[in-house]
């Protein structure tokens, strides 16, 4: 998959038209228990900012630690897990089998931001991408795009904060859990590049669903819109500037809704954290449809 994706970038750098649509959409998972990605790869649908340009906009879609089976398209036993995703990989192209080279999140987005195996980059652990190695970003840069990230900001590309022109990390996305602020900060992003002028690629990173999941499963917490103070351990570690509630999803699912695995036992307290993860996994699915109306709506 990454090589077919480079493909891409170069034939998008060197002025040869890709396919006009070619969004996709992947997980690429090790075990029941590594870390899961989903990743939507869009390109070119919609015009290129740049006047008479023939070079693509690019829109790369990350959501962490995502199970394959919890998206709608791969026969997720839930309902309605996905719509956004859903409609998106309908009107795609979808990849069946790609695999992580290492369970650990940061080399494999490095992966993605290089076309190199982790022993090759630098980055097999929560390590620094080596000095001299072309990224992704840098070089869409270096031919003249407009580059933005959103969330993740420093699992991409660290220590390279100059790979993109536009950057807001999670602290400014809610944790990178707002739908909201997601669709703010893309609208922002795309005015820049319509007044660059340039061609954009813009990598929005979803910190849903990875953990800490939502905590609203209780009866009471059904209604879609009310928020709820979560403790993050992941704050507590990273020190994260984060102060508010967690945006809620637009369902909430409860444990009697779920469907539990065949290796877990099906116990109240597992249905109540399983349920919790559909219901982050839905936040994600909202941020995707939030990215893409914003999108829409920029023409």
């Amino acid at each position: 998959m990454i090589r077919s994706l480079h493909r891409v970038f170069r034939s998008v750098t060197c002025g040869r038209t890709p396919p006009a649509r070619l969004p996709t959409s992947e997980r690429n998972y090790m075990l029941h228990h590594a870390p899961g990605y989903l990743i939507i790869f869009c390109c070119g649908l919609f015009s290129a900012v740049a006047s008479g340009a023939d070079r693509l906009n690019i829109l790369f879609i990350t959501l962490d630690d995502m199970n394959r089976d919890s998206i709608g398209v791969y026969g997720a036993k839930v309902d309605s897990t996905t719509p956004n995703i859903d409609k998106l990989a309908a009107d795609g192209l979808r990849f069946e089998h790609a695999h992580v080279t290492i369970a650990i999140c940061q080399p494999t987005r490095a992966v993605w931001m290089t076309g190199r195996y982790p022993h090759n980059s630098g980055a097999l652990g929560f390590n620094r991408i080596q000095p001299g190695v072309p990224t992704l970003p840098e070089t869409l840069r270096d031919h003249g795009y407009y580059t933005g990230i959103l969330g993740k900001t420093e699992h991409v590309v660290p220590s390279r904060e100059q790979a993109f022109a536009y950057r807001r990390d999670r602290s400014e996305l809610h944790n990178g859990r707002s739908q909201d602020l997601y669709g703010k900060f893309v609208a922002e992003f795309l005015q820049n590049a319509k007044q660059s002028k340039r061609p954009f690629f813009l990598m929005v990173n979803s910190h849903d669903p990875h953990r800490p999941f939502d905590k609203r499963t209780a009866a009471k917490d059904r209604k879609p819109g009310k928020a709820v103070r979560t403790e993050s351990t992941e704050k507590k570690k990273a020190k994260v500037k984060y102060v508010g509630d967690y945006p809620a999803p637009s369902r909430i699912y409860q444990p009697d809704e779920i469907v539990v695995p065949g290796f877990l036992p099906d116990l109240p307290n597992i249905r109540e954290e399983i349920a919790q993860y559909y219901s982050s996994v839905r936040r994600a699915d909202d941020v995707v449809g939030r990215v893409l109306s914003e999108l829409q709506q920029a023409g």
